[in-house]
C-alpha cells in the first residue's frame, strides 16, 4: 500500500478525510484528559487536562514543525497570474454535483527500484457533493524483478488495492482481499461540507483562500509545448508536512481541472525523489439530478454495503473531554476507578471469549472508545 494512499485518504475523494481524522486525533492526543483523580481537600474537583509541550510532542513524533518558506516572495505580476488562476479553478470546482474519473498511478523508489516505478495502479475516483466520496484501486501490480526494463505482475494472494469510501459521516475501509470493513466515524466538525479541508483539496471544492493559507503556492513553466498550466505546492502546516513534502499540480486549460499530481513524499531527496504520480482520465462531471431520484442514485453512485460473509469493524468517534467529565461524574458518586485493562479490551486472568460473543476491539485513532466488531 503506498503511503499516499494509506495517508492521505480523502483528499483524493474519501482518502484524505480519514488522514485529516488522524490529524485530529493526534491534536486530541496532546491535550487528552486522563481520568481525574479525587481530591480530598476540595469536594468539588475540577478535572485536570494535562497539556504536552511542543518539544516534547515533536521529540515524541506526535508533532511537527512547521516549515518554512522554500522560495522567494513572488513578483506581483506572477502573484497576480496565480490568483486569477485560483480563482477560476475554485469557481469551476464549485459547478461540481458529482464527478467520477478513472486514474493511474506510479509508485517511484529508487531503494525499491533504482531506474524505474516499482508498483502501478488503476482506479476510480468518485465524488457526490458536499462530502460523499470514494477511491479505489481495481488493479495493482508490483515489480517482479530488479531488470532495467521490469516486469509486473499483481500478487495471487493479495489482488485487490486500496478500497476507501466516506459517506459524510463515517469512512469505510474496505479490504477485499480479507473481507474485511473497518468504519470509522468523523468528528462532527468534519462532517458536511468539509471535504476541502482534507490533506490534498486539489480535486474538489477548491478554495482559493484556504489553498493560499495551508501552502505556498507558485506557478512554475511547463514542458516545452505543454499548454496546461503547472502549479506548485508545499505545505505550510506541520501535519501536511508529515504526509508530503511537495506537491506538483497539473490543471487542463481546457476544462480547470486537475489532470495529474505528482505528490513527492516527506522522504524525498534529490538523489531518490521518492513520489507518487496520478494521471486522471475520463473525467466525467454529471450534471444535477431530481430530488426524488438523488438518495437513490447516491446509494448507487457510491455504494458502502458489504457482503454477509464480511466481518464488519466500526469505530465511533468519542469527545476525549465529553468522556473525561463523564468519568470525572461517575467517579464523584463513588463508582469503580477508570479500568484501564478495560479500556484496551484485555480480559482479566482466567477469562476467555465464548464463540458467538461479541468481541471488542480499540479503535485506532486517539480519542475513540473501544467499538464491537461484528461479523455480518
Amino acid at each position: 500500500m503506498s503511503r499516499f494512499s494509506r495517508l492521505t485518504r480523502c483528499g483524493l475523494a474519501s482518502l484524505a478525510t480519514l488522514v485529516l481524522l488522524q490529524t485530529v486525533g493526534k491534536a486530541q492526543q496532546l491535550g487528552q484528559s486522563q481520568p481525574p483523580q479525587q481530591n480530598a481537600g476540595n469536594p468539588n474537583p475540577t478535572v485536570q487536562v494535562p497539556i504536552m509541550k511542543a518539544d516534547a510532542a515533536i521529540q515524541q513524533g506526535l508533532a511537527q514543525t512547521a516549515p518554512p518558506q522554500p522560495f522567494p516572495a513572488l513578483d506581483a505580476k506572477v502573484q497576480e497570474y496565480l490568483d486569477t488562476v485560483l480563482v477560476a479553478w475554485e469557481q469551476r470546482t464549485a459547478q461540481i454535483n458529482q464527478f467520477k474519473c478513472d486514474f493511474r498511478r506510479w509508485d517511484f523508489d529508487s531503494g525499491k527500484h533504482p531506474t524505474a516505478f516499482y508498483q502501478k495502479a488503476e482506479g476510480i475516483i468518485k465524488f457526490a457533493k458536499p462530502d460523499k466520496g470514494l477511491f479505489r484501486v481495481d488493479k495493482l501490480e508490483s515489480v517482479a524483478d530488479n531488470n532495467p526494463n521490469p516486469q509486473y505482475a499483481a500478487n495471487p494472494r493479495r489482488p485487490f488495492g486500496d478500497y476507501w469510501i466516506c459517506d459524510g459521516q463515517w469512512v469505510h475501509n474496505l479490504d477485499r482481499n480479507e473481507k474485511k470493513a473497518v468504519r470509522t466515524e468523523l468528528p462532527p466538525v468534519m462532517r458536511g461540507n468539509q471535504i476541502h479541508m482534507s490533506p490534498i483539496p486539489f480535486l474538489f471544492g477548491v478554495k482559493a483562500a484556504e489553498l493560499k493559507q495551508r501552502y505556498w503556492l507558485r506557478p512554475v513553466a511547463p514542458p516545452q509545448g505543454n499548454t496546461d498550466i503547472w502549479i506548485e505546492a508545499y505545505p505550510k502546516r506541520a501535519d501536511d508536512a508529515g504526509n508530503y513534502s511537495q506537491v506538483m499540480i497539473v490543471i487542463d486549460r481546457a476544462d480547470v481541472l486537475p489532470k495529474s499530481l505528482t505528490v513527492f513524499l516527506p522522504n524525498s531527496k534529490p538523489e531518490n525523489p521518492t513520489r507518487e504520480v496520478y494521471e486522471f482520465s475520463n473525467r466525467d462531471q454529471m450534471g444535477g439530478l431530481l430530488d426524488a431520484f438523488k438518495q437513490k442514485f447516491l446509494e448507487d453512485f457510491i455504494n458502502t454495503k458489504v457482503g454477509k460473509d464480511w466481518e464488519v469493524i466500526e469505530e465511533p468517534w468519542v469527545d476525549a473531554e465529553a468522556q473525561a467529565l463523564q468519568e470525572a461524574a461517575l467517579q464523584g458518586q463513588g463508582r469503580p476507578a477508570f479500568n484501564q485493562a478495560a479500556q484496551f479490551g484485555q480480559t482479566q486472568p482466567g477469562q476467555t471469549t465464548q464463540p458467538g460473543q461479541t468481541q471488542q476491539r480499540v479503535a485506532t485513532q486517539p480519542g475513540t472508545q473501544p467499538a464491537n466488531s461484528v461479523r455480518r
